[in-house]
């Protein structure tokens, strides 16, 4: 065979070596007669174990597919196939496969029909589609959450109504994060209020009130930081907790009571702070198992300082409005005593009207 490949393909065998394609010579039912250095590099394999070999076993379908009823793999009119080319650890890379039907000089008085085939790895090009792919994903996903955050900071500017605040906010997040719900507590006396959830979780059952050192609203306030979390139901073993919550940062665990149980298995939440004082806590979760984005985080933080200056704002707007009431009510109360000061009844029923 090495005389034979000496003799018939002296010119091409150094033709091939100079091409940046690899390339395999081999007969019609697939023995392989010649691979230049090129595809050895590309197999990190040795000649030795390549020649003599099986096409067939070397290029596959795209379905990891072997050829069957003893045909080529590849079309031999020229045409352009993508193949997966099999590797020495028995891994494979997408190759571009080019092949054509040649027939060397006449040998022994006889002219045997060859296949050359040129294989170019398409490897780097999947890798950079697969790059771009992510990248564009990604790029689309931080487009969706800053439009989501403008959003949400848009259409609550000059609000001066606290549920139609919480409602836009919390519905909102919602979209803009693929949530399963949200939902936010304030800080009251003696714990954790649930002031307002979005429509997914209309249904669902949620804690009312939690108690100042029990539930997840207590954990998130004392780390004083947005917690990404991961929930557990349905505890086995232990009868004084129907589960437990971990938090995915310091990968600590915590038990949870049935009558403190988020209706989610993951879900990040965060304290809504003005200065240093503790407003609530927003909680946004999924009802399937994930681990939250560290980027969704970003956007949580940035609409709760947001969220803590509208109420902030909206308290004082109250107060002042209140305040301008109860003055305006005083005048007018007064104007009424002094206009029926020799009346009393009159007097009295123009105060208890006020």
């Amino acid at each position: 065979m090495e005389t034979l490949e000496r003799n018939e393909w002296a010119d091409v065998a150094q033709l091939v070596e100079i091409t940046s394609d690899a390339v395999i010579i081999c007969e019609l039912d697939g023995t392989i007669l010649h691979v230049n250095n090129r595809l050895l590099d590309l197999m990190c394999e040795e000649r030795a174990d390549v020649i003599s070999g099986d096409v067939k076993d070397v290029l596959y379908s795209s379905a990891f597919e072997r050829a069957t009823e003893h045909r080529l793999p590849f079309e031999t009119d020229g045409s352009e196939s993508e193949l997966m080319l099999k590797l020495s650890d028995g891994s494979f890379i997408p190759v571009l496969v080019r092949a054509g039907s040649v027939t060397p000089p006449c040998i022994f008085g006889r002219r045997a029909p060859r296949v050359l085939v040129a294989l170019h790895s398409i490897e780097e090009q999947y890798s950079h589609d697969r790059q771009l792919k992510r990248a564009l994903s990604e790029l689309r996903v931080a487009n969706k959450r800053l439009s989501g955050t403008l959003s949400v900071i848009m259409s609550t500017v000059g609000s001066d109504e606290l549920p139609s605040l919480l409602d836009t906010v919390l519905n909102q997040l919602v979209g803009t994060l693929d949530a399963s719900g949200a939902a936010i507590y304030f800080s009251e006396s003696g714990g954790f209020k649930l002031r307002g959830v979005s429509k997914e979780l209309y249904d669902s059952y949620l804690p009312e009130f939690l108690p100042y050192g029990a539930g997840i609203p207590t954990y998130v306030l004392r780390e004083s930081r947005a917690c990404r979390l991961s929930i557990q139901q349905d505890l086995k073993g232990d009868k004084a907790a129907s589960g437990m919550f971990m938090d995915l940062d310091n990968r600590s665990k915590h038990l949870l009571r049935m009558q403190d149980m988020p209706p989610y298995r993951s879900e990040i939440c965060l304290p809504v702070f003005y200065g240093t004082q503790i407003l609530g806590v927003l909680e946004v979760g999924w009802k399937r198992p994930q681990a939250p984005l560290a980027y969704d985080v970003n956007v949580l933080e940035v609409i709760c300082d947001y969220l803590s200056i509208q109420l902030v704002g909206m308290a004082s707007s109250l107060r002042s409005r209140r305040t301008a009431e109860l003055g305006r009510s005083l005048n007018v109360l007064r104007d009424e005593l002094f206009t029926f000061l020799d009346d009393s009844a009159a007097a009295t029923q123009a105060v208890s009207s006020e």
